[in-house]
């Protein structure tokens, strides 16, 4: 098209243009005026396209390019370049709008930017005029392509201009009008890519400005309803992301504002409208969150407040009848309504959740995600609502009501029986209905009959099975629910489920998998069951962890510190999380208050009581309330008792005190609960309560007038076939002997008596009897009721399932026995005369821990091989005899009175057990199973030399004679128990005086001691060793001048005594053991047996390459706790000695050097001699956690615990160069024989030596020296079957006389120095 028409300043502008033309090309580079020149040349370019009607693209392409170039030559601080570059920007703004291309607004908006930049800030126009330019340059970009960042860059650019821009400014309208189309572009668009903090402070200050600057027209009006949409639509956005509810309920304010307004732009009304709905969605979903919270922290504040917001989404979506807002609505309205009835007791929130349930259901389609959820809720509120059963009630009627409310929600059938089954299990823990129960168990297996995929209806069958098998313990039960639970697990594998679903089913079958070991004892069961949950808590959900990290802790066994750690992660995870893992976490640290005695772990357990008991006052009351108080009470009571042992008596009272308040207040929750049960356990527990106070005001009878009247009424609350009668009955007695309460011992003997003759109760309780009511029996010298009762105990002793016990628990019950069985040999034969039957007992009772662990490796083992079905039957029955035990203080909590269930389970589980062990002894081959050795096996046992076990009672004082011509007793008139005990404490006072003193005061001790050990000698000669030596003969001169050969079974207190060293050994013609016989010792006659059984297993010794025939063990420096806490030993000088003497087929001898407890028992594993040269200690309350001391004691000690655990096939002897390593110091344990040296003989060493104190270090040389080279001459001349335990036994007893003859070793040297086993 023609330009001739314009012109400027009357000139036409194309001369204009040709004109700048020939100027630019008389200009250099460098030239002052050529960027002038230029800039105006792009100017005049810009001036011929607008005015030109063809608007040619080369006119505005070459305006740009001109302007550009001028720009270049600017300076950086150039005044003018800020107008060039806007000038720019608007060209290429122009171009756009003529070719849509995209590069065209993107140089438009870059250039805008750096005109922004160029502008200083006080030049207050011009810089409002750029800013709009690059918003409008943004908008437009957003509104040709479409992308919402640019719309939000446009709304932040507008948002700096209206914060400077004044009431006259010249584009106002045009300003207010962008602005709205941008909010508009954010309503009509997803706004995920936006950031909605700083769309609501665009906003917020826009809307601000338009108020400041006043409204002028209507238009200006509708501009900000658009505005205020777009703010309430990022406010909305923004209440989701950051779960604020102040943003949400601004939004619906707004939002409700717009919507009630009559001018509302009418195409804004609908998406408006879906604002709003959405925004009460959100609304509903914050009120079912704070329902959440309430769960966890109890605050009823946040209930209030989920009540309120779930009512307002309710009434908000009744108003528009949207159906599926108002079915979300009602689903959480019951929820919460649900949980205010739980937690207040208020009957019309159920009723009223009931109906909200309903209402939800009918107002969910079928195929609706959410639907199952909400049938769920139902069917909770239902077993609710129906479990309570009136007088005359049938649990069928109960049934066809809720299957009538069902067939409203058109659920489909198996569906209907899922719920009905839930409900139904409901029903049965709220009513203890086995009727409910089998029917619940059944409608699961039509169900997963129907649905074979179904994974949690196989959770559930597992879970309700298992609820059937602990309330029945029959083994079907338990297998369905292991199958079930294992069927679960493999669809977890296969399906596609989140995290929390996949840890779920991990869980179930780790706690199936746990409860058949309990069962079966099974360790391949415990150990995948450990290794399930330590899954199901790598992949859960951190809601989940803290339960997961409470249930292994609960598992942890004999580890407590690590029990103590597994608690305190579930807690970190989740602090507020369900009272009851704090519960856990106090019974724990309560366990490892039992377990190590220290304080602090007690203290801790208090704590958690105390901030359970602030956390759910006021709440309704419940079962689990009584249970948390009931924990709470029964530690502060045992910290009572403990401060009183401690002289606090202050502090004793003002915890028994606590106690009772706290008792008292279980104990008005199981009146206001109306539970028979559960009041007849806190009735118990308040008559102990008053009991300990008593105890601690014995200046006054209140409390032991409330003791005895409380016991009194939790007996009159309890059955006879009840398993708490027994300890309730026991209770009562113990009030009304030690509170010296005016009774007769007839009344408190008929007490006792009932309690043991409850054959419901667990066999502890009834053993725990047994001590009290024999005093009673040996006061009034009935001597044959007292044989019955201890007869009867010894036979009860078995069914304590010691095997399947941690060993601190072990160890717990062995105490209870520990003089029992002795007594019970006693009266065997001071009422019948009859030896076998005394030795007997003393073999059943005796050394439980080591007789259960062999025959666990030989019966049991030949029992599970033959019919496996009979073993897991007899594991199962004695697992149910020992079901339910309870607090050490006799305290009953709420857990416990679930032992009602059982009772009737345990009395057929007694029969069963009867009837199975006879079934067993018919199988060939195992007749003797549970049974001691036999009067034959007995005499074979004593070929090689007479056995001499000894029994020390208040009764009477017996050696029982085991000869290959039968077995015999010997009363042991002078030996008197009280003399006995005497004798013993002296002799261990001086042996650990000798111990722990140094320099001028340890000649001193160790001169004391000798006297001390001297007279002990004598006084053990005349009393015990004389009397058997004579019986036997041996105190004759021997024809073949070969001593005969003794075993030694020393009981009680006898086990702390060197019977090998009794006597007078001033001259060398003295009368003393050594010199009439050679001695060992065995803990039991079985203990023998099995030493002997693995000799003679054994093959003939040859040197193969890759066994260590001969192992040495020596430990001459030892890491310790503090500097000269293990003093250095010879042990280069020991090792020497053996070496010297070893023959060519025991070289070479394998030396470990820096030892740690797993290379030690890597190299035991194939060696047939062991040689340790090292430290030992013997842990003075846990003998099971004695150790050799190794290299790495002190992170992996190696225990008693560890070595028992071994099953060795090729050892011949274990020598211990260590101190106390075959002597247990811990009295009330000293049946058991739990040393060093006995685990080595459980462990597969027929032969052991040890030593019973502290051994010298010059003298563990010299018989160590000694003693191999006998050992290794004796084994040359032998009959080639290799090292026999006589060998061993004689060349102890040789080196031991050599050293004692030609050095003339004080007793204190070599008295210590024994042989153990066969």
């Amino acid at each position: 098209m023609d330009s001739k028409g314009i012109t400027v300043d009357g000139i036409s502008i194309d001369e204009v243009i040709e004109f700048d033309l020939s100027i630019l090309a008389s200009f250099d580079e460098n030239h002052p005026h050529k960027a002038g020149t230029l800039d105006h040349l792009g100017r005049m370019y810009y001036t011929r396209y607008q005015g030109r009607s063809d608007h040619s693209l080369s006119d505005i392409s070459n305006s740009i390019q001109y302007s550009k170039h001028a720009v270049a030559l600017l300076s950086a601080n150039d005044t003018g370049k800020n107008r060039i570059l806007h000038a720019i920007g608007i060209r290429s703004y122009s171009k756009f709008e003529q070719t849509g291309d995209r590069s065209d607004i993107d140089d438009a908006i870059k250039m805008a930017h750096e005109a922004v930049l160029c502008t200083p800030e006080v030049d207050v126009a011009p810089k409002l005029q750029m800013l709009q330019a690059l918003a409008d340059h943004y908008a437009c970009r957003e509104g040709k392509f479409g992308d919402i960042s640019d719309s939000h860059s446009a709304i932040g650019y507008y948002q700096q201009v209206v914060r400077q821009v004044y009431p006259h400014f010249s584009s106002l309208e045009r300003l207010w009008k962008n602005i709205a189309s941008q909010f508009e572009a954010f309503l009509n668009q997803s706004a995920a890519d936006y950031d909605e903090d700083s769309i609501v402070k665009a906003a917020e200050d826009i809307l601000t400005a338009m108020i400041r600057l006043g409204q002028i027209s209507n238009t200006h009006q509708m501009y900000q309803q658009v505005i205020r949409s777009g703010l309430a639509r990022a406010l909305l956005e923004r209440s989701g992301k950051k779960k604020s509810l102040v943003d949400l309920e601004r939004s619906i304010f707004i939002l409700t504002d717009l919507m009630s307004r009559a001018d509302l732009i009418s195409r804004y009304r609908s998406p408006l409208g879906k604002n709003l709905t959405y925004a009460y969605r959100c609304l509903n979903s914050y009120g079912f969150d704070l329902k959440d919270v309430f769960l966890k922290t109890h605050d009823r504040r946040n209930l209030d407040e989920a009540l309120s917001l779930s009512t307002r989404s309710y009434d908000y979506f009744k108003s528009i009848s949207d159906d599926e807002g108002l079915a979300a609505a009602a689903h959480h309205l019951g929820s919460a309504l649900y949980a205010r009835h739980k937690h207040f007791d208020d009957q019309t929130s159920l009723d009223n959740g009931l109906e909200f349930a309903k209402l939800a259901i009918r107002k969910t389609p079928a195929v609706h995600v959410w639907r199952e959820t909400r049938v769920t809720n139902l069917g909770r509120y239902l077993a609710k609502q129906y479990c309570q059963v009136q007088s005359g009630e049938s649990i069928q009627s109960k049934r066809d009501e809720i299957k009538l409310l069902l067939q409203t929600t058109d659920l489909a059938k198996s569906k209907m029986e899922y719920e009905e089954a839930r409900i139904l299990v409901k029903f049965y823990q709220k009513c203890d209905s086995s009727e409910a129960l089998d029917a619940a168990i059944e409608l699961f297996k039509d169900v997963v009959s129907r649905e074979t995929t179904n994974r949690q209806v196989f959770v559930e069958l597992a879970n309700t099975a298992r609820r059937r098998w602990r309330l029945r313990g029959r083994s079907e039960d338990l297998e369905l629910a292991f199958s079930s639970a294992e069927t679960a697990f493999v669809l977890g594998s296969v399906q596609e489920i989140g995290e929390d679903e996949k840890s779920q089913t991990f869980s179930i079958f780790s706690t199936m998998r746990g409860e058949r070991y309990l069962s079966l004892g099974n360790m391949d069961d415990l150990q995948e069951s450990i290794r399930l949950a330590e899954e199901a808590i790598r992949i859960a959900p951190a809601d989940d962890l803290s339960s997961l990290y409470m249930n292994l802790a609960l598992g942890a066994g004999e580890d407590i510190t690590e029990a103590v750690r597994l608690c305190e992660k579930a807690l970190e995870i989740s602090p507020a999380r369900q009272l009851i893992q704090r519960n856990n976490y106090g019974e724990v640290l309560y366990q490892a208050y039992r377990h190590t005695q220290d304080i602090k772990y007690l203290d801790r357990a208090i704590e958690q009581g105390g901030f359970i008991h602030a956390a759910w006052s006021g709440t309704r009351p419940k079962a689990d309330n009584i249970h948390w108080i009931s924990n709470y009470g029964i530690r502060l009571n045992q910290r009572a008792i403990r401060r009183q042992n401690d002289s606090d008596v202050v502090g004793a009272i003002n915890d028994a005190q606590l106690a009772i308040e706290l008792t008292k207040e279980a104990y008005d929750l199981t009146v206001k609960l109306n539970s028979k049960v559960l009041r007849a356990a806190m009735t118990n527990n308040l008559a102990l309560r008053y009991y300990t106070m008593a105890k601690l005001e014995m200046r006054t009878t209140e409390y032991r007038d409330l003791a005895v009247e409380f016991s009194r009424k939790s007996i009159g609350l309890t059955s006879r076939d009840h398993p708490a009668f027994c300890r309730r009955s026991r209770v009562l007695a113990e009030c009304l002997e030690r509170l010296r309460i005016e009774s007769t011992e007839e009344e408190i003997v008929s007490t006792y008596w009932g309690a043991f003759s409850s054959g419901a109760a667990p066999v502890k309780e009834r053993l725990f009897v047994v001590p009290p009511l024999s005093a009673y029996l040996i006061k009034t010298k009935d001597i044959e009721r007292l044989d019955w009762l201890l007869g009867r105990a010894v036979q009860l002793i078995p069914q304590l399932q010691i095997q399947a016990l941690r060993r601190s628990n072990q160890q717990e019950r062995v105490q209870l026995i520990s003089q029992l069985v002795g007594l019970a040999a006693a009266v065997a034969v001071e009422a019948r005369s009859e030896p076998l039957e005394a030795l007997n007992r003393l073999e059943k009772g005796r050394m439980i821990i080591f007789n259960s662990l062999t025959d666990q490796r030989q019966e049991a083992f030949s029992l599970k091989a033959e019919r496996p079905d009979l073993h897991d039957n007899l594991v199962r029955l004695e697992k149910t005899l020992e079901s339910n035990a309870y607090e050490e203080d006799d305290s009953e909590n709420a857990d416990m009175v679930e032992a009602a269930r059982f009772a009737g389970r345990r009395l057929d589980a007694a029969h069963q057990l009867d009837h199975l062990i006879k079934e067993i002894q018919r199988i060939p081959g195992l007749e003797g199973f549970r049974e001691p050795p036999s009067s034959e096996e007995y005499q074979t046992a004593a070929c090689s030399g007479p056995i001499v076990v000894l029994n020390a009672t208040p009764l009477r004082c017996d050696a029982l004679i085991i000869r290959k011509s039968g077995v015999c007793s010997l009363s042991l008139q002078e030996l008197d128990v009280i003399d006995l005990k005497k004798h013993a404490e002296e002799m261990q006072a001086a042996l650990s005086n000798a111990a722990r003193s140094s320099g001028v005061r340890r000649r001193y001790a160790l001169g004391q001691a000798r006297n001390t050990l001297q007279k002990t000698f004598k006084w053990l000669w005349k009393v015990v060793v004389q009397p058997v030596l004579a019986h036997l003969g041996f105190l004759q001169p021997s024809p073949s001048q070969i001593l005969p050969h003794i075993w030694w079974v020393c009981c009680d207190t006898l086990s702390l005594f060197p019977l090998h060293a009794a006597g007078d050994h001033s001259t060398d013609n003295a009368e003393n053991t050594m010199k009439y016989c050679i001695s060992s010792y065995t803990p039991t006659v079985k203990a023998l047996m099995f030493a002997r059984k693995q000799s003679h297993s054994l093959a003939p010794h040859t040197q193969e390459p890759e066994n260590h025939a001969l192992l040495a063990i020596p430990m001459p420096v030892t890491p310790g706790r503090y500097v000269g806490q293990f003093s250095n030993l010879d042990t280069d000088s020991e090792l020497a000695s053996i070496r010297r003497c070893a023959p060519p087929s025991w070289q070479p001898i394998t030396t470990l050097t820096d030892p740690t407890r797993e290379s030690v028992l890597a190299g035991i594993s194939s060696c047939q001699i062991v040689h340790f040269a090292c430290h030992a200690l013997s842990h003075p309350l846990n003998p099971s956690a004695s150790q050799l001391v190794l290299a790495d004691h002190q992170t992996s000690p190696l225990t008693v615990l560890r070595l028992s655990t071994l099953k060795l096939k090729s050892s011949r002897l274990a020598f211990l160069s260590a101190c106390h390593s075959a002597v247990n110091l811990v009295q009330s344990l000293a049946e058991e024989g739990i040393t060093i040296a006995s685990a080595f003989q459980l462990a597969g060493f027929p032969s052991v030596v040890g030593t019973l104190w502290q051994a010298m270090d010059a003298v563990a040389v010299d018989v160590t020296g000694r003693f191999y080279k006998i050992l290794f001459a004796a084994e040359e001349v032998g009959d080639g079957s290799g090292i026999t335990g006589e060998m061993c036994a004689r060349a102890l007893h040789e080196a031991v006389e050599g050293m004692k003859r030609e050095r003339r070793a004080s007793l204190i040297e070599w008295a210590s120095w024994v042989h153990i086993g066969d």
